[in-house]
């Protein structure tokens, strides 16, 4: 049996510097220094489509170097090279051994409003855990726990066949072919283009786990499915009646269609990939956290007030704008909790503060909103060998106009991932918020 070449995994950091990549790829896959260039350049542009980035391009690719901007996750360059990206808000170069745990609690709670199956994923260590690990690990999670009550659906085939087993006309009956009669036959059975998803996502993760307990029940998950005929690839809402199967199925397209890679329905291609656009994770997140925090207050996702009237000829309409968050109802305020969450602040002499953009965004939400300020809630990025410290929240820049005032607050995200601990950081980050409102009159 012919041993399986193993896959060559470049690790970036992202808004880390640029990194020259020749060894991995020159050196040690063999590849010339043009084919090369031209890997990393055809990659930079598939993760520029897949993420719908219009402005910079996420991955940057010049020569032999590269660097990545507002997205992390994993990708197949090749049918033996991956790039993983690690998120800067998770310590980016700095990182903590539960990186990957945290960032896929992150990234499933930003794109489907619910925690990965399994959660928590890393609550038991294993001796080598990676991305694929964690993906396999929460798919056959979710498989196992709903295998009793199998995601079933009605199919029509045509079959020819001289016993009767379904619908057939009467020309087919007068003049049956010499395999029978053509006859239309209901089943109802796992074969579906729901089954066939999770069947291929599961496939496609194995070559690349080395947990062999997790494998063995990818493995014979696939195999209960039975046969399936190709995935489409188009994602589709489940029948109501199969809900359940929701968060495995929504996993399983992640894996397979654009949140990762161009997408192969015969299954000849490699793991995709899991990729994601940070800064809106970053958003969904300080949102969903503030509603988990505040379930008596009344917490708005970026609603739209009203800042002016614009006037284009002769026509006038409402000019809004869109904070994040905004809190109302909350105890002991006559005025809302206006928040907005950002993802990257700017460096100046050694100092990082907010950007001048982020400002003046802020101080039309202040105004639209009639209040005296507004918070603007950055990812904490932790020095080298700073401990993690869940849901602390620290004022780091204050701009003051005299009439409004724009704070920048920083919290820390690492190890949300643990069991309870979303709930930790929610409360944390609510709290503090709050106290710092109060504090600062706003």
């Amino acid at each position: 049996m012919a041993l399986q070449r193993r896959r060559t995994r470049l690790s970036l950091a992202e808004y880390g510097g640029w990194r020259d990549v020749s060894a991995e790829l020159v050196e040690q896959c063999g590849m010339s220094r043009e084919g090369a260039m031209r890997l990393l350049a055809v990659s930079a542009g598939r993760v520029r489509n897949l993420l719908r980035a219009t402005d910079s391009a996420p991955l940057q690719a010049e020569g032999l170097r590269v660097r990545a901007r507002d997205f992390a996750g994993l990708l197949s360059l090749s049918p033996h090279v991956e790039l993983e990206v690690a998120p800067k808000f998770l310590g980016g170069e700095t990182l903590a051994s539960s990186w990957r745990e945290d960032f896929l609690f992150i990234s499933a709670l930003a794109k489907h409003g619910h925690l990965l199956p399994g959660h928590p994923i890393g609550a038991k260590r294993q001796a080598y855990v990676d991305i694929p690990f964690l993906l396999g690990k929460a798919l056959g999670d979710e498989y196992w726990k709903n295998s009793r009550r199998p995601l079933k659906s009605y199919r029509h085939a045509t079959t020819f066949d001289f016993e009767i087993q379904g619908e057939l006309d009467d020309e087919a009956l007068a003049l049956p072919s010499s395999e029978g009669w053509a006859q239309t036959v209901t089943d109802y059975g796992r074969g579906n283009e729901f089954n066939a998803t999770i069947q291929l996502a599961m496939r496609q993760l194995v070559p690349r786990i080395r947990n062999e307990n997790t494998v063995a029940r990818l493995r014979v998950a696939a195999q209960q499915l039975g046969e399936q005929s190709k995935a489409t690839g188009r994602r589709r809402a489940l029948p109501p009646r199969h809900r359940r199967w929701t968060p495995a199925y929504n996993l399983a397209s992640d894996i397979l269609t654009g949140e990762g890679s161009a997408f192969e329905a015969e299954g000849a291609y490699h793991l995709p990939g899991y990729l994601v656009s940070t800064w809106q994770a970053w958003e969904v997140l300080i949102a969903r956290s503030l509603k988990s925090a505040l379930p008596d207050s009344i917490v708005r996702y970026q609603n739209g007030l009203q800042l002016g009237i614009r006037t284009s000829g002769e026509k006038n309409s409402k000019f809004k704008v869109w904070p994040d968050v905004m809190v109302e109802d909350l105890p002991a305020r006559e005025r809302p909790l206006v928040v907005d969450a950002k993802y990257k602040g700017r460096v100046e002499d050694g100092l990082t503060t907010m950007a001048r953009s982020d400002v003046f965004e802020c101080l039309s939400f202040a105004e639209a909103a009639q209040s005296p300020g507004v918070l603007v809630v950055y990812p904490h990025v932790p020095k080298e060998g700073e401990p993690p410290d869940l849901g602390k929240v620290r004022v780091f820049d204050q701009v003051d106009t005299g009439s409004k005032r724009v704070v920048g607050v920083e919290v820390d995200v690492r190890g949300i991932a643990g069991r309870g601990k979303f709930s930790v950081f929610s409360r944390s980050l609510a709290v503090r918020l709050s106290a710092i409102a109060d504090e600062l009159h706003l």
